[in-house]
């Protein structure tokens, strides 16, 4: 029982690991994309699948 439970135990902390590391990820992909955003898609409006 207690290898189960060591196992799960990994498998949580390396599904919590992977989860914040897609984050900052998505973050620095989003932070490299603003000035462009912001340029080519002022004029519009978000919402309806446009952006």
């Amino acid at each position: 029982m207690v290898t189960r439970s060591a196992f799960l135990t990994i498998v949580l902390i390396a599904g919590v690991a992977g989860a914040a590391i897609a984050e900052d990820e998505e973050a620095e992909a989003r932070a490299a994309c603003k000035t462009d955003y912001q340029k080519l898609c002022a004029d519009v409006i978000p919402g309806g699948g446009r952006i």
